[in-house]
């Protein structure tokens, strides 16, 4: 009987890691997200698919750069339906429609225009990630978003409050001191407002008279439930407002109960200034900001 010959030893191994660095070479092509300037639908090439996506320049600007969102290939296998269980817990649905980009500030990066076509590629994720902006073929029409109603400043920004005097009526004594200087990022669209802080959380309206925030289920204490009302002057030119503070405690439980006692405070709040002279000043700083007024406010597209 004839036995045929197996391959030898060597050559198996040989085959073998053969087959082995192939597919490690196929695993390390990097994802490719091409961007035009001005237009935030790019192409993404990875894992075999080629799809139109809308995370490149969000600005809408031809300003010879691009500003958009390099997922990582964990982001893009989510988006692509091919991720798995854990789309889910990293905060993407596996769904065609979604997009793996914060809602605050959509864009993680902001390039220059391509040198070259084929070779100048900026990397992201341990060079698993490359992206390219190339020149529009089309600009889009110049559209104003920052414009604000006669008589309202814009609020967005950071901002130190500072308790002046307070006084309340409540028994037992809420245990917390609120006399600390607190930190409030505010945003601002139009007569909009939200704020976040550690004295509140909440959303308000800003007018010609002044503005005001809302939170009425704040917080609580080993014995309170509490809300608590904003009101304050508009800020002047040195970037100084005077506050009205006003909490509501209730019994400690389910929200919405009827209200035990008061505490009344009245404040300043100072802008906490971020000066510069032209957008690169803030893009530096947080990609998001702009230059406004001479100074880095998140830009009211992303807002």
């Amino acid at each position: 009987m004839c036995r045929v010959p197996g391959p030898a030893p060597a050559l198996l191994v040989a085959v073998v890691s053969g087959i082995l660095s192939f597919g490690s070479l196929a695993v390390a092509q990097p994802v490719r997200l091409t961007c035009w300037d001005g237009q935030s639908t790019g192409v993404l090439h990875a894992f075999g698919h080629r799809v139109k996506v809308d995370w490149c320049d969000l600005d809408g600007t031809c300003d010879s750069r691009c500003m958009g969102y390099a997922p990582t290939p964990h982001q893009v296998r989510c988006f692509l339906r091919i991720g798995g269980p854990s789309c889910s817990a990293h905060g993407i649905e596996p769904d065609a429609s979604s997009v793996p980009y914060p809602v605050n500030c959509p864009a993680n990066f902001l390039i220059p225009l391509t040198k070259q076509l084929r070779t100048h590629r900026v990397l992201f994720s341990k060079g698993r990630v490359a992206v390219r902006c190339l020149p529009a073929s089309q600009c889009p029409a110049t559209t104003t978003t920052s414009t604000l109603p006669p008589g309202i400043p814009d609020l967005t920004g950071d901002w130190i409050v500072s308790e002046m005097d307070a006084s309340d009526d409540c028994t037992p004594s809420p245990e917390v001191d609120f006399s600390i200087d607190h930190r409030l990022r505010m945003f601002q669209l139009g007569t909009a407002v939200i704020a976040f802080g550690d004295i509140i959380n909440g959303n308000g309206t800003v007018s010609p008279d002044g503005f005001v925030l809302d939170d009425p289920d704040c917080c609580s204490t080993r014995v309170y439930n509490f809300g608590v009302h904003l009101s304050g002057t508009l800020p002047s030119a040195t970037g100084f407002a005077s506050l009205t503070l006003e909490w509501t405690f209730s019994r400690l439980g389910p929200s919405g109960g009827p209200p035990l006692c008061h505490r009344t405070a009245h404040a300043v709040m100072l802008r906490v200034p971020v000066p510069c002279t032209r957008d690169e000043d803030c893009i530096d700083k947080d990609v998001c900001s702009r230059c406004e007024a001479g100074n880095c406010v998140v830009a009211p597209r992303f807002r």
